[in-house]
C-alpha cells in the first residue's frame, strides 16, 4: 500500500493546499495520488508519497 510521510513541518500560520489533492495529518489524513504532495495548516506539514 502507498504511504504518505511527513517530510518537514513549518511554523507558518497559513499554507496553500494543492487543488484537487486532499491530504491531512492524524485523523484528517487521506490517501494521495502517486507522486502527489501538498501542505496543510495549522501547523503546516509537507507531505509526499514514497
Amino acid at each position: 500500500p502507498l504511504r504518505a510521510s511527513i517530510l518537514e513541518a513549518t511554523a507558518t500560520s497559513h499554507c496553500p493546499v494543492v487543488a484537487g489533492v486532499p491530504c491531512g495529518h492524524g485523523d484528517r489524513q487521506m490517501a494521495l495520488p502517486l507522486g502527489a504532495e501538498c501542505t496543510i495548516d495549522p501547523p503546516c506539514y509537507s507531505m509526499r508519497l514514497r
